[in-house]
C-alpha cells in the first residue's frame, strides 16, 4: 500500500540524488582541469612575453650602440676628419688620421 508506495519515492529520490552528485562531482573535475590549463597557457605566455622583452633589450642596446657610433663618426668627420683616413685608407694603414688612439702618439709632421 501507502508503505510501499513511499519507500518507491525514497528510492527514487536517492537515485536522483547520487545522479546529481556524480554529475557534480563530474563538473568540479572539469573546472579544475579548465583551471590547471588556463594557469598552463598563462605560464607559457609569460614565458613566451619575457623572452620576447630580453629580445628587444636586446636588439635596443646594439641599436643603441650603432647609433653612438654613428655619433662618434658624424662628430669627427664634422670636426674636419677625412672619411678615409677614418675607413683605414689614408697613412698607408698605419692609423695616420683619424680620431686619436689613447696611449698613442701623433705622427710626425710631413
Amino acid at each position: 500500500g501507502v508503505r510501499g508506495g513511499c519507500e518507491a519515492l525514497r528510492e527514487a529520490a536517492r537515485q536522483i540524488i547520487r545522479a546529481v552528485d556524480e554529475r557534480e562531482k563530474m563538473l568540479l573535475e572539469e573546472v579544475a582541469q579548465v583551471e590547471k590549463d588556463k594557469l598552463a597557457i598563462l605560464a607559457q605566455a609569460q614565458e613566451q612575453a619575457e623572452l620576447d622583452l630580453a629580445r628587444m633589450r636586446a636588439v635596443d642596446t646594439q641599436a643603441e650602440g650603432l647609433l653612438r657610433a654613428k655619433i662618434v663618426s658624424a662628430a669627427w668627420l664634422g670636426a674636419g676628419g677625412d672619411r678615409g683616413q677614418m675607413l683605414g685608407g689614408g697613412g698607408g694603414g698605419r692609423g695616420a688620421g683619424g680620431p686619436p688612439r689613447p696611449g698613442r702618439r701623433p705622427p710626425p709632421p710631413a
